[in-house]
């Protein structure tokens, strides 16, 4: 049963990440883990030596890190749109990574 499950978490990864393409999933990522770490440094700034510095740094990296990740996938529909014949390739390297991304989840659980 267990088999069953990780083969469907990782076809469902696979599938996923071919529909959305390599270039939405690099820059949507990339956009939220750099939001995350300038969030985190922006709040640190701002409030110094608080004790609501945790929190706020978690909610203040969350929050950054999504507008920027909305930035890179806007630009990466931009991309996208240009890319022509390229599409194909953009889609397998979007299953490559839908697969390694379902491979880091199955190895979590």
């Amino acid at each position: 049963m267990l088999d069953l499950l990780i083969g469907l978490i990782l076809l469902a990864a696979l599938l996923l990440g071919a529909s959305v393409g390599m270039v939405t999933i690099t820059l949507g990522l990339g956009g939220f883990i750099v939001g995350l770490l300038a969030g985190s440094r922006l709040i640190e700034i701002v409030l110094g030596d608080s004790p609501w510095l945790p929190i706020a740094t978690l909610f203040g990296a969350l929050f950054v890190g999504g507008v920027v990740q909305s930035l890179g996938l806007r630009y990466a529909e931009r991309i996208v749109t240009r890319l022509g014949p390229l599409r194909v390739a953009d889609h397998i390297g979007g299953a490559a990574g839908g697969l390694v991304f379902g491979l880091g989840l199955v190895w979590l659980l």
